[in-house]
This record gives C-alpha cells, structure tokens and sequence, in this order.
C-alpha cells in the first residue's frame, strides 16, 4: 500500500517535471528533481525490507529511464535557452549602440 502511494506520488511529479520542461521552468524543475529524488529514496528504503514483485521491478526500470530522459532533457532544453538568452542580450546590446 505504502509503495502504490509513493509511486503515485513519482508520477504526479513527474508530470510537473514534463510541464516544467515544456515552459522552460528551471527554478520549479530544481525543486520538484529534489522532491523527485526525496520520494525516490524513500521508495528504495522501503522497497530494501521487500521482495520484489515483477511489477514493482518493471515500474522501477520505467522509473529510471524516465528520469535519465528527464536528466538528458533537460540539459539540452537548458543548453538551447541559455543560447537564445544570449543571442537576444547580444541583439539588444547591438540595437542599443
């Protein structure tokens, strides 16, 4: 019972973490990665004093990808902003000289 609360709670972050990426909110996906890996832990501890059931391993495999496409996502969604951020500061100096 205590598992399906966490994972339900992985997923409802994980789709903030999608939103989040969409807008290009770095400060909310700093804080819901921390909340991310919170919850992560505290699934892992508990999962520790468990066997394994064969969902519970699928679940945890999709988990870990998702969070690598998460990591990889957002290096490059941040790598583009801070690429535009800079062309348009480098456009405004330009325009204001």
């Amino acid at each position: 019972m205590m598992t399906k609360d966490i994972f339900n709670k992985i997923t409802s972050i994980r789709v903030k973490i999608e939103n989040s990426l969409k807008d290009e909110d770095f400060v909310s996906i700093s804080e819901l990665s921390k909340e991310l890996d919170q919850s992560v832990r505290k699934l892992s501890e508990i999962l520790k004093s468990q066997q394994f059931t064969d969902p519970d391993r699928k679940k945890l495999e999709m988990l870990s990808t998702e969070i690598e496409n998460f990591k990889k996502s957002t290096i490059a969604k941040f790598k583009d902003y801070t690429s535009k951020v800079s062309k348009q500061t480098k456009m405004h100096q330009a325009y204001n000289r």
